[in-house]
């Protein structure tokens, strides 16, 4: 049987730069002082702290410590790979998560709201961890992308349920982190968040994953007097995306009442092919100055 010598643990665990640790970590830290910390039989420590174990290791002695109550083991069973961590204390579900990657940032619907520009409040976590660069993609026609559109956008099945909320683990393209800082949130840890002009894009890119074109809409309308247009464009281009996403941006840019040398800005792009203002959409109005279909009444 294994007990543990509760006040010195949880005072190394105070002294932690983190309260959230993976298995490793955890380790790390009970690792050099299993033997001190582990009690006596003759001790007196509460029941509820003992697992039975033939020898004091650092393994039993983490179970003991969840056991107790002192560490929560926080289990995220995501279909590609489950990640489980060890919370002390309270722990805000956004630092959870970005503990699943130190590269990682959230993204979509999440990054909206961080921004600030939503009124509502998101039910699902967008979380992204890029993927490796890969080789430029093909040549688009008119027809490929009609096809496209017209059928329903994919979307991510690595999705689980935590505590109420939704949590999307995205392996989005690479973008080299294009946009991506560190917000400072008050009584939070910082989390890693794209900032607005990036957050307006994949917005336009993912509605799906946005809240929907509505609620991309009323982004563009609250990032008004905060947004860069200019680095807004400067970021298309480097992204090079094949599908002609700057046409829906220039529309949502003139809905929300921009100023017309800011569209100008969207209109140096090359407009080619008529394209869609998100996937599915069953009657559809064509923009003509965006070449953009749009659904009817909106």
């Amino acid at each position: 049987m294994i007990r543990f010598k509760r006040d010195l643990i949880c005072k190394a665990l105070q002294d932690a730069k983190t309260n959230i640790f993976t298995f490793a970590e955890l380790a790390a830290l009970l690792r050099p002082q299993v033997g001190e910390w582990t009690a006596n039989d003759g001790e007196e420590i509460d029941e509820q702290a003992t697992v039975m174990t033939k020898s004091p290791g650092v393994n039993a002695l983490a179970q003991a410590i969840v056991k107790a109550g002192v560490l929560e083991k926080a289990i995220l069973p995501f279909p590609y790979r489950q990640d489980t961590r060890y919370l002390f204390g309270e722990v805000d579900l956004l630092d959870l998560v970005q503990s699943l990657s130190h590269d990682g940032y959230f993204t979509h619907f999440t990054a909206v709201y961080l921004n600030n520009l939503t009124e509502q409040t998101p039910k699902t976590i967008y979380f992204n961890v890029e993927q490796r660069a890969s080789g430029g993609e093909g040549q688009l026609t008119q027809e490929a992308l009609d096809r496209a559109f017209k059928a329903e956008p994919r979307v991510s099945s690595n999705v689980i349920e935590y505590k109420g909320t939704r949590i999307v683990k995205l392996n989005g393209r690479n973008t080299n982190q294009l946009g991506v800082l560190v917000k400072r949130r008050a009584n939070a840890e910082a989390v890693r968040v794209t900032d607005i002009e990036r957050t307006l894009i994949d917005a336009t890119v993912r509605p799906a994953y946005s809240g929907g074109i509505a609620v991309v809409a009323k982004a563009f309308e609250l990032a008004k007097e905060s947004v860069s247009v200019n680095k807004l464009a400067a970021y298309l281009r480097k992204l090079r995306y094949v599908y002609p996403y700057h046409q829906a941006v220039g529309f949502y840019m003139e809905r929300a009442g921009y100023e017309e040398p800011l569209l100008k800005l969207l209109k140096q792009f090359p407009m080619e092919h008529d394209f869609y203002l998100q996937h599915a959409i069953k009657s559809t109005l064509l923009n003509k100055r965006w070449r953009l279909y749009v659904p009817k009444g909106f």
